[in-house]
């Protein structure tokens, strides 16, 4: 299963992270596959994936198609549509081209879901049809839909298209403010599952849009999903938290005291428990104090679940999620179904 880091920030947070990962001593590359935004991305941070791509030091980019500026009310779909596709027009260095996608909400009525989905499916052929020939191979449409027969109205749409390699899956509950956090329910995992078990036939590989705490990484691992994308590893470090593998985000600052912590006693166990161990978390008082260790140690995080689940396991990845990922262990056990 792939990593695809997903940027957001400015260009000096490109450079930090390259810096820190080399003083970390850590010989894989946790920008090798990026996901960005180019509608909502600063030129300068673009120019320097461009570059970083042409120098093979980025082996993919994945050019997002900024839904969730949609989700968040920064632009309007139809906005999003024609901007991109000119965008596309004009740039042929990326190596995936997300489709426009109207994600539905948790909070949206039956009709305007339907609405979405309808829009998803019909506009995303239509803007496939409008693409240059040679970025055609390199579309990735997205599934949304909350319910069987939505995803499946998306999927029999999606299947016309010639040459697919990659389908994406965006349709997760939302949640915080202005409904802009996806999270994993049982019923997502259930549709990734009924996903996973149609496009393997045809060799077509599923991509999770917007999730990726280590927990859910072992869940999309289960259900046979190919790569996900997740900013959490950064996002979560502004919030005080830490990942460990296979243990969801807590809090090790104790700003937000409405938040679950570790105490630095029982981080240690967790390392032990977990044989996690990195430059940025040898001590954990410079872990609670630093935003920049706290995201680099999440970033090593989440590549060390991947290499656990891509190889032998040395640890007891059942008993970590029963103590510090229950809900998971639930879902994991089809408690939910």
């Amino acid at each position: 299963m792939e990593f695809i880091a997903s940027i957001t920030l400015d260009v000096s947070y490109v450079h930090k992270i390259r810096r820190l990962w080399k003083m970390g001593g850590d010989p894989r590359n946790p920008l090798k596959n990026v996901l960005v935004s180019p509608l909502f991305t600063d030129p300068k941070t673009l120019a320097a994936f461009r570059e970083l791509r042409e120098n093979n030091e980025v082996e993919q980019i994945y050019f997002d198609s900024g839904a969730y500026s949609v989700q968040k009310g920064r632009i309007s779909y139809e906005e999003m549509y024609w901007s991109l596709l000119s965008y596309y027009r004009e740039n042929g260095w990326a190596d995936w081209y997300v489709l426009p996608d109207y994600v539905p909400l948790s909070s949206d009525s039956p009709e305007d879901v339907w609405y979405k989905v309808q829009t998803t499916a019909n506009m995303s052929n239509l803007f496939y049809t409008e693409m240059p020939e040679h970025l055609k191979l390199r579309a990735l449409p997205v599934i949304q839909g909350h319910s069987i027969e939505q995803i499946e109205f998306c999927l029999e749409n999606y299947l016309k298209i010639e040459g697919l390699q990659r389908i994406g899956f965006g349709s997760f509950p939302t949640n915080g403010k202005n409904s802009s956090v996806n999270t994993l329910s049982p019923d997502a995992l259930s549709s990734l599952s009924h996903l996973t078990k149609i496009l393997d036939v045809q060799n077509i590989g599923l991509h999770a849009f917007g999730v990726g705490t280590p927990p859910v990484i072992f869940l999309l691992h289960e259900a046979g999903v190919r790569s996900f994308d997740s900013v959490g590893w950064m996002k979560t470090a502004g919030f005080g938290k830490i990942y460990m593998p296979f243990v969801r985000a807590y809090n090790i600052t104790y700003r937000d005291r409405t938040a679950r912590g570790l105490t630095k006693q029982a981080f240690l166990e967790l390392k032990r428990l977990t044989n996690h161990d990195c430059f940025f978390c040898q001590s954990f008082e410079k872990l609670a104090q630093s935003r920049d260790y706290r995201f680099m140690h999440n970033l090593i995080v989440v590549m060390d679940t991947i290499d656990q689940l891509s190889g032998p396991r040395s640890i007891d990845v059942e008993k970590i999620l029963d103590i510090y990922s229950p809900y998971y262990a639930k879902m994991n056990a089809g408690a939910f179904a």
